[in-house]
Order: structure tokens, then sequence, then C-alpha cells
């Protein structure tokens, strides 16, 4: 903090002998470049960050698709899995076989 501070008293100093010097004007066109040099920074750094909120939150939006996609893949075969078993055992028992030969019968399609 101590050295900040010794550099901007050095500073002003140098603007003392500058103004001595008639660079006042030279100086007042500097700040005004930095002050347009600062608002662009902070608007930049809004904008940065609104990205970064819009980019997050996409995130979000595709990591609960993919959970409600897989919920509902998985909820599906939940309650169609009964409908496959009797269709397995009905198959079975008509052809008097066990349960597997439909699922070989499918793959040599």
């Amino acid at each position: 903090m101590a050295v900040l501070l010794a550099n901007m008293q050095g500073w002003k100093r140098c603007v003392g002998y500058a103004k001595v010097l008639g660079m006042d004007e030279q100086i007042q066109e500097l700040n005004e470049k930095i002050d347009e040099l600062r608002e662009i920074v902070e608007d930049n750094a809004r904008m940065t960050a609104s990205l970064y909120k819009r980019a997050k939150f996409a995130m979000y939006g595709i990591i609960l698709k993919w959970f409600i996609i897989i919920g509902i893949t998985i909820g599906a075969f939940y309650y169609v899995q009964p409908l496959i078993d009797g269709i397995v055992q009905t198959y079975s028992g008509l052809t008097g076989g066990s349960g597997t030969d439909l699922f070989n019968l499918i793959k040599s399609f």
C-alpha cells in the first residue's frame, strides 16, 4: 500500500512538472482516453459476465434435458418390461422352448 501511495505521490509530482512545462492539455487528453478505456473495460466485463451466465444456464438446460430423456427411457422400459416378459412366455409356450429362442431369432435377423 505504501508503495502505491509513493507511486501516486511521484505521479502527482510529474503532473506538477508537466503543468509547468505546458503539457496540461496533453495530460487532460490522456486522462480522457483513460476514462474512455475504463468505460470500455467495464462494459466488456459486464458483457463477458452476461455471456458466462447464459452459457452456464445453457449447460444446466442440456444436463436437465438428458436427465429427462434417460429417465423417460428407463421409465418406459420399467413399464414395458412386464409386457415383454409376457410375450416371451407366450412365445416359449407356443414353441415349447425357452425364452432365449426368441432373442436368438431376433439376432438372426
